[in-house]
């Protein structure tokens, strides 16, 4: 883990306190904030990373006081560019479990063909004074850790939480924000030909949605009526057509990212688990917080560019180029599991990086872009995804100017302020280059390269939290009620030691040794042949036809073993066939 950053100036003063004092673990005797907000499940994986829920009873204060302003009589409310859109129908969309509510969406379709798009973020920056109690808590809890039942985050939850939170973009509320509209012409063809306007405003979320609902929205098979937070049509088309047209001016890698859903009786024991996959309304969502973040860094980059004294600081989130052997590594093991993914042209053009006058990252991205389209779906495209992304570097934050390998873009993020410190600095950032009065902030660069690496470093951690808690919850679940019948077990992919299958969200090994009958195991071809007829073949993704039990779930170390079932001892019968018995993934 990334050491806290010691200061942000050369020498502290009482604007700027010394960051190496934590503002929080000082005294553990401190009022816990909001009592018992915590899941009695969730900290004990909290603990096993060192991290407590505690905030000092100065930030508390700071967050209380700041909760009861009138924000109509806030500051940035008299620049005469401060805009008043709460007529507009602007929507959230977050999943079930929401804790915070940092942006919001609106669309309209213009009878030119062009598109006016709005994203409108939780305005922070501009209310937390920098130095503050409660600012200095957030550098020392840069990032939101979501667990199955409860979350810590960055500040007290009269600021952040989804449903009267005076931070957070509420359903129903007026809530300060600052806006991004965008206007897309019909013939765009670039992100250069998109005109964009930065400016404080007051809106008011007229439908908090979840992925489904919003899904729902947009899919035109579907007749979907979700009462009074319905949207207009304009603004359900202009999503539609947002999506279609930026998504061929994103340039970045596409990998495959199953989200996780977890379901919870009332004394917290998991009930359910499911993935699903990623859909339209991810798409919208994704590309919106894209092109945000490039507008917000372009207008950052042009300010530090003139001839001034100070430049202002700027979290960029950054992601090295994969070495080239562990690229061809993972060519390699997927030339022989999916070979119509993987030619032989793709190696050499990574052997000739001036091909086409192309340097390596270009040419990089070219090669993996290819392998991911022509890749399979379902639970084969997820392997072919983690084969490549195995290959890729961890992104991390960095006040230097580089580049994002996958996203193919040179940005910072700034769509999360509430759940990300980085964001607070990157939003303070946009609004001092626009000249709005937002404060001072003094940040020496070594000090806030050093306040990226521990962010970086606790996002690492907050990411190990989270799946180590998700995957806690449902061995428990496992090993207190067996597999149900209903849960298949797909192969995930083929070792040495067996096959791992999955079920659910979690995988797990079946030995080799543990199988009471022939069987030929092709590691190159990722596949298994049960019995001694080939056409008993199955592949990644196919559910293994043999009876198979649970064999051991420990939710201590997080394993889970499965065996063949003691009814069936017998191979196969000679006639099964596996193109036939095949389940789409």
């Amino acid at each position: 883990m990334a050491s806290r950053p010691k200061h942000f100036k050369d020498k502290p003063s009482s604007a700027m306190p010394d960051f190496s004092v934590s503002s929080t673990n000082q005294n553990l005797n401190q009022p816990l904030y909001p009592p018992a907000s915590v899941h009695a499940l969730d900290e004990i994986d909290l603990k096993s990373y060192g991290k407590t829920n505690y905030i000092g009873a100065d930030a508390i204060a700071q967050a209380e006081a700041i909760a009861s302003e009138d924000i109509n009589e806030l500051p940035i409310t008299k620049d005469p560019r401060f805009q008043d859109l709460t007529s507009l129908d602007f929507f959230t969309v977050d999943p079930k479990s929401k804790h915070d509510i940092d942006d919001a969406l609106y669309f309209e379709t213009n009878k030119d063909g062009s598109i006016t798009a709005y994203v409108a973020i939780a305005c922070v920056a501009p209310r937390i004074e920098f130095g503050s109690p409660l600012d200095l808590h957030r550098r020392d809890h840069p990032m939101a850790i979501f667990l199955p039942n409860s979350a810590i985050h960055t500040m007290p939850s009269c600021l952040y939480e989804p449903v009267d939170g005076a931070l957070s973009l509420c359903e129903g509320k007026d809530r300060l924000a600052v806006v991004h509209k965008f206007d897309i012409p019909l013939d765009c063809e670039s992100l250069d030909d998109i005109n964009c306007d930065i400016f404080p405003a007051k809106i008011r979320s007229r439908a908090a949605l979840n992925y489904g609902d919003f899904l729902d929205l947009l899919s035109p098979l579907e007749a979907t009526d979700i009462g009074e937070s319905a949207l207009p049509q304009s603004c359900i088309d202009g999503a539609v057509e947002f999506a279609y047209r930026l998504d061929g001016l994103m340039t970045g890698l596409r990998f495959t990212d199953t989200k996780t859903s977890l379901s919870f009786d009332e004394g917290g024991i998991l009930s359910t688990a499911q993935g699903r996959r990623a859909h339209l309304g991810d798409q919208v969502i994704e590309l919106a917080a894209l092109l945000t973040a490039q507008k917000s860094t372009d207008i950052v980059r042009d300010y530090n560019d003139t001839s001034r004294e100070k430049t202002l600081p700027f979290a960029f989130r950054v992601q090295a180029v994969p070495d080239k052997d562990d690229l061809m590594d993972s060519l390699t093991e997927l030339e022989g599991v999916f070979p119509e993914s993987v030619h032989d042209s793709l190696f050499d053009m990574l052997e000739d990086t001036h091909q086409w006058d192309l340097d390596y990252a270009d040419t990089a991205r070219m090669v993996i872009s290819d392998v991911l389209m022509n890749s399979p779906s379902g639970m084969g495209r997820d392997f072919v995804s983690r084969c490549l992304i195995q290959a890729t570097e961890k992104a991390r934050f960095s006040p230097d100017e580089a580049s994002h390998f996958s996203l193919n873009t040179t940005t910072g993020q700034v769509t999360s302020p509430l759940r990300r410190y980085t964001d607070t600095i990157n939003q303070w950032a946009v609004l001092k280059a626009l000249e709005y009065d937002v404060g001072e902030l003094e940040i020496h660069h070594e000090g806030f390269k050093a306040l990226c690496d521990y962010v970086s470093s606790e996002e690492r951690t907050a990411s190990s939290i989270q799946k180590m808690s998700r995957k806690r919850r449902i061995i428990e679940r496992i090993e207190s009620r067996g597999l149900d019948s209903e849960e298949a077990l797909r192969i995930r992919c083929i070792t040495r030691s067996g096959i791992i299958l999955q079920t659910g969200l979690v995988s797990g090994l079946l030995p080799s040794n543990a199988v009471p009958y022939t069987w030929h195991i092709n590691r190159k071809t990722q596949t298994v042949t049960l019995g001694e007829n080939s056409n008993n073949t199955f592949g990644i993704g196919d559910i293994l036809p043999v009876a198979i039990s649970l064999g051991e779930a420990k939710a201590g170390d997080l394993k889970l073993s499965f065996k063949i079932d003691s009814s069936s001892q017998r191979a196969p019968h000679s006639g099964l066939n596996a193109a036939n018995d095949r389940k789409p993934c």
